[in-house]
């Protein structure tokens, strides 16, 4: 769980989400959430935000963060504005190990920019990938690795 005031700065956050980033409560004292975001997600996820700002309720956005040991974790969020306080409530969900069981999918699918997600039922959609959890296939742009279990 994460409460961000209008310009991103992080009020409030649960025990879980300083530990999936790996930050001490101390650490992202006055920090935006901006400022955690992988840089290739910041178009989206402004879009998405100006949403949430305009009183909307977002449901199962994805976008990347940078973890303290220099690690991505994606985060799946359900925000929920608070228009009269200003501030945005988001209840978020690391999904990182869901995507990425074997770490060479992992750095394949973050060596190529623009790998931001708008989850869709079962599968995640984006402008250059997508992953469907039923067959475990990531497809990325030409590139097409397929798994079976």
């Amino acid at each position: 769980m994460l409460v961000v005031d209008k310009e991103g700065y992080i009020l409030k956050a649960n025990r879980r989400f300083y530990d999936v980033l790996g930050y001490s409560e101390i650490e992202l004292k006055g920090v935006r959430i901006w400022d955690l975001l992988i840089k290739d997600d910041y178009e989206l996820t402004k879009k998405e935000v100006e949403n949430v700002d305009a009183g909307l309720i977002s449901k199962s956005f994805v976008n990347r963060y940078k973890r303290k040991n220099g690690k991505i974790a994606y985060i799946e969020w359900d925000s929920y504005p608070d228009l009269q306080e200003k501030i945005t409530y988001g209840i978020g969900n690391d999904i990182t190990e869901n995507l990425f069981s074997d770490s060479s999918l992992q750095d394949l699918a973050l060596s190529i920019p623009g790998t931001i997600f708008k989850l869709k039922k079962t599968n995640i959609q984006t402008n250059c990938s997508l992953w469907s959890f039923r067959k475990r296939r990531i497809s990325l742009g030409a590139i097409r690795i397929s798994r079976t279990n």
